[in-house]
């Protein structure tokens, strides 16, 4: 069990320390200050409320503030006051507790955002092979749904815990003064039940939870696929299947979410009844086995006034203490969600480091090459490239030709170093691709992928793509809409480069989508370009003209072409075929129209 402890508790220290600073602060100077002013406010209340069922059952009361002579007066003076007194108290206290519940949820719903801030910008800076083998669809599971369970069932009840603590210990410390060793002992009977139910409680809670996020990532994933799959499932008839399956998920989780919202309410509903009947027992203990009958009446009165008032105001932080316990201690393996992702290792990528080379700075002036590249891809035995080694003078075009499956999108990956190769190396000029220089290539870099996806907004901000309005430059977009041949499109389009284009570029068909994502290419001034089957979707005309545009753009770019067309490959200063991962032939498009040569023999087959 201690083991067990120090692991939580190395868990929530974990998850904490990934937070801002700023955060820790707001709860040392805002919410435990009112944490602490609220439980001397109710100090205050429950001893009031002793004194005024005092005076009223005609108590003796004793003066405890010198020259103030409150308890000297009448009973009905005294009451008066001792009203006053409480009703301002009350009304202090109120407003006390909505201002640290304001500040309580609102450093939450920071702590929140800082989570789901801090797993995005772990994530989006991963390299490409992590995104290989983990499911997009859990992914964005984790951060919609885990992230707001990790506010609702870890921070925001630590908060509650914490500062719900210290307003039980002012009071209990008031019922201690007021109504001594009875009142010690009541809180203790309390605190030993809830302790147990607790424990009863804990371990099936703690399954709930855990069921909840497996069930919850497995509902998200199959309705990511309902919904990417919406044309093959009309297609299929295969409605009644999805259904059904996402049905059954949705049964199984419903019997674990209830459990779930239900099991931490169990100990404060058992301890309610439990608490009413230990206070009259030990209230009427000392009289029923006294003989001193006719104090009884003077002496429960008070107790009992005193407690149930405690008990208003215990209530409340002991609900949320019992509940938030509880609660954290099952949702522990959201924790663990959180974790595997906001301790993932940092990585540059995607952003530019300050002490990265410029683009002009990296890029190679006479070559770019791959040198004995062996590549197996994250939990596969089996080798994608084996001893690849291809040449790309800077400024030329080279074509990849294969069959489905050969390899050549895996060398793609190698040259945008979005792969790091198993073996051999990348070099610029000679010089091998450093780890630590791979965001500057990259800022070389562009890809046009045969399902090239494109942001659901404008045009333009699909052209410049990642810029902010203020640093877009339509000169340049424009130039980039030309070199495209998307002009005469956005002339027709309605709200011309503000035109919506729809999710994935829902309103464009297959080849003007790729020429979009061409014009982003232009756009960035790319030196280095690869176009995968990019010219699959496009008609002859709008091929032969992409094509042309190439050309005048190709001998400031070198530009690497994974295609089948041979209209494409005559482009080409240079051709290497790829077959289960290895270069077969190399030749010029002359060599590919020379039946004798192996490209032709490959042409002819």
């Amino acid at each position: 069990m201690p083991r067990h402890k120090s692991k939580t508790l190395n868990k929530l220290r974990r998850l904490l320390t990934t937070l801002p600073k700023s955060r820790l602060n707001t709860f040392v100077w805002k919410i435990v200050p009112l944490s602490i002013l609220s439980g001397l406010l109710d100090i205050g209340i429950v001893a009031l409320s002793s004194r005024l069922a005092g005076s009223l059952v005609g108590k003796e009361l004793n003066d405890f503030l010198p020259g103030v002579n409150v308890f000297n007066n009448s009973i009905e003076e005294q009451a008066i006051v001792l009203v006053c007194l409480f009703v301002i108290l009350s009304w202090l206290g109120s407003f006390t507790k909505i201002f640290r519940l304001l500040f309580i949820e609102n450093l939450t719903a920071q702590i929140w955002r800082d989570i789901s801030n801090g797993i995005l910008f772990k994530l989006i800076g991963q390299p490409y092979n992590y995104f290989l083998t983990t499911k997009s669809s859990s992914i964005s599971s984790q951060i919609l749904a885990n992230m707001q369970n990790i506010a609702d069932l870890i921070i925001r009840p630590i908060l509650l815990i914490i500062s719900s603590i210290i307003v039980i210990v002012s009071v209990s410390i008031a019922l201690s003064l007021v109504l001594g060793l009875r009142a010690i002992i009541l809180l203790l009977f309390l605190a030993v039940s809830f302790f147990l139910l607790s424990s009863f409680v804990v371990p099936y809670l703690r399954i709930a939870s855990l069921q909840n996020v497996r069930l919850n990532a497995k509902i998200s994933s199959l309705l990511n696929q309902i919904l990417f799959s919406i044309r093959d499932i009309h297609l299929t008839q295969s409605r009644d299947y999805f259904e059904s399956k996402f049905v059954r998920l949705g049964k199984s989780a419903q019997r674990f979410q209830w459990r779930a919202r239900l099991l931490p309410d169990v100990p404060r509903i058992v301890i309610e009844p439990l608490a009413i009947s230990f206070i009259f027992l030990v209230a009427l203990t000392p009289y029923i086995y006294g003989s001193d009958y006719q104090k009884l009446a003077s002496n429960l009165i008070p107790f009992v006034a005193t407690f149930i008032v405690s008990l208003v105001k215990l209530t409340p932080p002991l609900q949320d203490l019992f509940r938030s316990i509880t609660t954290v201690r099952g949702g522990l393996p959201e924790i663990d969600a959180a974790l595997l992702y906001l301790e993932l290792h940092d990585s540059n990528r995607g952003f530019i480091p300050s002490t990265s080379l410029s683009p002009d700075g990296i890029f190679p002036r006479r070559e770019i090459s791959l040198v004995k590249i062996d590549y197996k891809y994250p939990g596969s035995n089996n080798y994608a490239l084996k001893s690849i080694s291809i040449n790309l003078p800077v400024g030329s075009r080279i074509a990849l030709m294969g069959p489905t499956g050969s390899g050549k999108s895996t060398i793609s990956n190698i040259l945008l170093a979005h792969l790091q190769p198993t073996s051999g190396q990348m070099r610029l000029d000679g010089e091998p691709l450093d780890k630590n220089e791979i965001s500057s290539w990259q800022r070389c870099c562009s890809e046009v992928l045969q399902d090239f996806t494109l942001i659901d907004s404008s045009v333009l901000e699909n052209i410049a793509f990642g810029c902010r309005p203020d640093e877009v430059d339509l000169d340049d977009v424009l130039e980039a809409i030309s070199a495209a041949q998307l002009t005469d499109l956005i002339d027709e389009m309605p709200y011309g480069l503000n035109t919506l284009i729809g999710e994935n570029g829902l309103n464009l068909s297959g080849g003007q989508r790729q020429r979009l994502a061409l014009a982003r290419a232009f756009y960035r001034n790319t030196k280095f370009l690869i176009l995968d089957e990019a010219t699959s979707a496009l008609d002859q005309k709008t091929e032969t003209e992409i094509i042309n545009s190439l050309k005048i753009i190709g001998r400031r770019c070198t530009t690497v072409v994974i295609a089948h067309r041979l209209n494409t490959l005559s482009k080409c200063d240079f051709i290497y075929e790829i077959k289960d991962g290895e270069v077969i032939s190399s030749g010029t498009y002359q060599d590919l129209c020379n039946p004798d040569h192996p490209l032709g023999i490959s042409v002819k087959v």
